[in-house]
């Protein structure tokens, strides 16, 4: 079973590098993840997770490990705790994340996944624990100071610009009930339900020919053409669905006594893969297609005048979550999640930021590109009539 993780350490260990604290902090790290099947379906159940810190980001040393027997996933999605006491294996002590960590996962009898995950700045905090067993009246010699000692220190200087948003942390334990807030954001999508009256089960189907039957749903995934005959006997109502994924498409063969009208051909709908792989969030494009932007969440913009050929990087890496497009694809706009609302009259090439820093997450534009309506999570729906 092939899987996809996207994981998140939380922010409970960012106290860590603060000094002046009562007690020890925990040594753990929260890890959340996002568990899915080689075909890309959402996994659900407890799993058997192995998780392992190196030293290195290919081979190097086993520092810590650490198997998990039972960790809830519900659609896709799960959360643990590193590092804990019995019955989990705790961080040794001699682990005080004072160097590059690299970590692992496994899950049930599958093999490690690769490549290893670089730990970020926040598990690092670890290192604090160092200096808590320093004693408040220790001195240091002259002759054990390297280099020269720093004089008073300066003004403080002017605020630099707004750093990017960082990534979303885990959630933290439940508070006491306040009041209602705002509505959060859109969570995954759930697993499918199951079929109800009139909607046909989904069927894959490799070989050349196959018998349809009443009220079923096929998946043609095959490099050749498949043949699809027809119930021989179908009731008034009932219901056949046909889609390939595959190279080699399918046709439909009428049974004894039928005919089939209105279809021309059956012609293989195929797509090409275009640019690189990277945290592709929205895509809008012109009234004919030629002209295409795509957001990058965390990256950048990009956009195409060859319908997708060809993509050129346009401003700046951002948490772009929502892009529209004019029926020319010469006025654009984009929206950031905890930034502002970003326009342009030129195709992408320049743009121009609008309104206030709010969490965006969705931008729609008329066909003329003049009248604009964007959404924040959290707030409220936005409206423009001058683009």
């Amino acid at each position: 079973m092939n899987k996809f993780f996207r994981f998140m350490l939380c922010a409970g260990l960012a106290l860590l590098a603060t000094l002046a604290i009562a007690a020890p902090p925990p040594r753990t790290i929260n890890y959340q993840g996002f568990l899915t099947t080689s075909t890309g379906v959402p996994v659900n159940g407890n799993q058997v997770l192995t998780f392992r810190l190196y030293d290195a980001l290919t081979a190097g040393n086993l520092l810590w490990s650490d198997t998990q027997l039972s960790v809830p996933v519900t659609n896709g999605v799960f959360n643990t705790v590193l590092g804990q006491g019995a019955p989990q294996t705790p961080f040794p002590p001699a682990l005080i994340f004072d160097q590059q960590y690299f970590l692992t996962v496994a899950v049930n009898s599958d093999p490690e996944m690769s490549p290893r995950q670089p730990l970020q700045m926040v598990p690092y905090a670890h290192r604090a624990l160092v200096a808590d067993s320093v004693s408040p009246t220790a001195t240091i010699a002259v002759a054990q100071v390297i280099g020269s000692v720093p004089g008073p220190q300066g003004p403080v200087g002017p605020a630099g610009p707004m750093g990017t948003t960082g990534p979303m942390g885990a959630p933290g334990a439940t508070g006491p009930s306040g009041p209602a807030g705002p509505q959060g954001p859109q969570g995954v999508q759930g697993v499918a339900g199951p079929v109800g009256p009139g909607v046909a089960p989904w069927v894959v189907v490799s070989g050349p020919s196959q018998q349809a039957a009443s009220n079923t749903s096929y998946i043609v995934t095959g490099a050749t053409l498949t043949a699809f005959t027809l119930p021989p006997a179908p009731a008034v109502g009932d219901v056949v669905k046909v889609t390939s994924q595959g190279s080699g498409g399918f046709t439909l063969v009428p049974n004894t006594g039928q005919t089939i009208s209105g279809i021309a051909n059956l012609t293989p709908i195929t797509w090409t893969p275009r640019e690189s792989s990277r945290r592709w969030y929205s895509v809008a494009s012109s009234a004919d297609g030629i002209k295409l932007v795509a957001a990058v969440n965390t990256g950048q913009l990009y956009t195409s005048t060859d319908s997708g050929v060809n993509w050129s990087p346009r401003d700046s890496a951002r948490n772009w979550t929502g892009v529209a497009s004019s029926a020319d694809g010469t006025k654009l706009a984009a929206v950031v999640y905890g930034d502002q609302i970003y326009t342009s009259t030129d195709s992408g090439v320049s743009w121009s930021a609008r309104d206030n820093v709010r969490n965006w997450t969705s931008v729609a534009s008329s066909a003329d590109g003049i009248k604009l309506v964007a959404a924040v999570n959290g707030g409220q729906l936005y409206t423009s009539t001058d683009s």
